[in-house]
Protein backbone atom coordinates (compact mmCIF):
# COMPACT_ATOMS: atom_id res chain seq x y z
CA UNK A 1 0.00 0.00 0.00
CA UNK A 2 1.72 3.65 -0.65
CA UNK A 3 1.22 6.12 1.71
CA UNK A 4 -2.14 8.15 0.24
CA UNK A 5 -3.79 4.80 0.46
CA UNK A 6 -2.83 4.58 4.57
CA UNK A 7 -3.83 8.30 5.01
CA UNK A 8 -6.96 7.60 3.01
CA UNK A 9 -7.76 4.68 5.61
CA UNK A 10 -6.23 6.57 8.54
CA UNK A 11 -8.32 9.58 8.24
CA UNK A 12 -11.42 7.40 8.10
CA UNK A 13 -11.05 5.34 10.72
CA UNK A 14 -10.50 8.45 12.92
CA UNK A 15 -13.62 10.26 11.28
CA UNK A 16 -15.36 7.01 12.16
CA UNK A 17 -14.31 7.05 15.79
CA UNK A 18 -14.97 10.67 16.31
CA UNK A 19 -18.75 10.49 14.54
CA UNK A 20 -19.35 7.24 16.92
CA UNK A 21 -18.46 9.47 19.92
CA UNK A 22 -20.51 12.43 18.57
CA UNK A 23 -23.53 10.30 18.31
CA UNK A 24 -23.40 8.31 21.71
CA UNK A 25 -23.03 11.84 23.02
CA UNK A 26 -26.15 13.13 21.39
CA UNK A 27 -28.40 10.26 22.09
CA UNK A 28 -26.94 9.94 25.61
CA UNK A 29 -27.56 13.46 26.11
CA UNK A 30 -30.55 14.10 25.01
CA UNK A 31 -33.88 14.33 27.27
CA UNK A 32 -35.86 13.22 24.40
CA UNK A 33 -34.70 9.44 22.65
CA UNK A 34 -36.32 10.58 19.43
CA UNK A 35 -35.16 14.39 18.78
CA UNK A 36 -31.64 12.52 19.73
CA UNK A 37 -31.83 9.97 17.14
CA UNK A 38 -33.40 12.89 14.70
CA UNK A 39 -30.36 14.61 15.29
CA UNK A 40 -28.17 11.48 14.80
CA UNK A 41 -29.80 10.74 11.37
CA UNK A 42 -29.30 13.91 10.14
CA UNK A 43 -25.69 14.19 10.93
CA UNK A 44 -24.84 10.70 9.34
CA UNK A 45 -26.65 11.76 5.78
CA UNK A 46 -24.63 15.01 6.09
CA UNK A 47 -21.65 12.91 6.68
CA UNK A 48 -22.51 10.92 3.68
CA UNK A 49 -22.82 13.74 2.05
CA UNK A 50 -19.76 15.21 2.55
CA UNK A 51 -17.84 11.81 1.99
CA UNK A 52 -19.76 11.82 -1.30
CA UNK A 53 -18.33 15.09 -1.81
CA UNK A 54 -14.75 14.41 -0.79
CA UNK A 55 -14.96 10.88 -3.20
CA UNK A 56 -13.83 13.21 -6.07
CA UNK A 57 -10.50 14.46 -4.25
CA UNK A 58 -8.98 10.62 -2.87
CA UNK A 59 -7.54 8.32 -4.99
CA UNK A 60 -9.17 5.40 -2.63
CA UNK A 61 -12.56 4.86 -4.22
CA UNK A 62 -13.21 1.57 -1.95
CA UNK A 63 -12.92 3.26 1.44
CA UNK A 64 -14.49 6.01 0.59
CA UNK A 65 -17.89 4.33 -0.84
CA UNK A 66 -18.28 2.16 2.19
CA UNK A 67 -18.31 4.95 4.41
CA UNK A 68 -20.66 6.99 2.18
CA UNK A 69 -22.88 4.08 2.07
CA UNK A 70 -22.70 3.03 5.85
CA UNK A 71 -23.12 6.71 6.78
CA UNK A 72 -26.70 6.93 4.45
CA UNK A 73 -27.96 3.61 5.86
CA UNK A 74 -27.28 4.48 9.12
CA UNK A 75 -28.69 7.71 8.42
CA UNK A 76 -32.03 6.82 7.10
CA UNK A 77 -32.30 3.68 9.65
CA UNK A 78 -31.79 5.80 12.80
CA UNK A 79 -34.63 8.19 11.11
CA UNK A 80 -36.98 5.49 10.24
CA UNK A 81 -36.52 4.25 14.08
CA UNK A 82 -37.26 7.58 15.38
CA UNK A 83 -40.12 8.83 13.18
CA UNK A 84 -41.64 4.67 13.05
CA UNK A 85 -40.73 3.58 16.42
CA UNK A 86 -40.42 6.03 18.62
CA UNK A 87 -42.74 8.95 18.19
CA UNK A 88 -45.22 7.81 14.57
CA UNK A 89 -45.99 10.64 12.56
CA UNK A 90 -47.42 9.98 9.27
CA UNK A 91 -46.07 13.37 7.88
CA UNK A 92 -42.59 12.66 9.32
CA UNK A 93 -42.97 9.29 7.67
CA UNK A 94 -44.25 10.76 4.21
CA UNK A 95 -41.10 13.28 4.30
CA UNK A 96 -38.59 10.59 4.72
CA UNK A 97 -39.93 8.43 2.13
CA UNK A 98 -39.71 11.17 -0.44
CA UNK A 99 -35.94 11.64 0.71
CA UNK A 100 -35.24 8.30 0.46
CA UNK A 101 -36.85 7.94 -3.03
CA UNK A 102 -35.62 11.33 -4.09
CA UNK A 103 -31.86 10.48 -2.80
CA UNK A 104 -32.02 7.07 -4.53
CA UNK A 105 -32.57 8.52 -7.20
CA UNK A 106 -30.18 11.03 -7.27
CA UNK A 107 -27.51 7.57 -6.56
CA UNK A 108 -28.92 5.97 -9.49
CA UNK A 109 -28.46 9.12 -11.97
CA UNK A 110 -25.01 9.74 -10.41
CA UNK A 111 -23.88 5.59 -10.75
CA UNK A 112 -24.85 5.95 -14.47
CA UNK A 113 -22.90 9.11 -15.32
CA UNK A 114 -19.99 7.45 -13.44
CA UNK A 115 -20.24 4.35 -15.84
CA UNK A 116 -20.66 6.16 -18.65
CA UNK A 117 -17.71 8.12 -18.09
CA UNK A 118 -15.50 4.95 -17.38
CA UNK A 119 -16.93 3.72 -20.27
CA UNK A 120 -15.49 6.36 -22.42
CA UNK A 121 -12.19 5.69 -20.49
CA UNK A 122 -11.81 9.12 -18.64
CA UNK A 123 -11.85 8.04 -15.40
CA UNK A 124 -9.77 5.29 -13.76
Amino acid sequence: MNSRTMMSIAIGVILTVFASLLFYYIIVSSADKFSGLAIVGFLSLLFSLIGYLLYAFVNVHRSVQGFVWGYYIFGFASLFYSVVILKFNIVYLLGLLIMLVVSLILVRWRIGSVQTIRAKGRLN
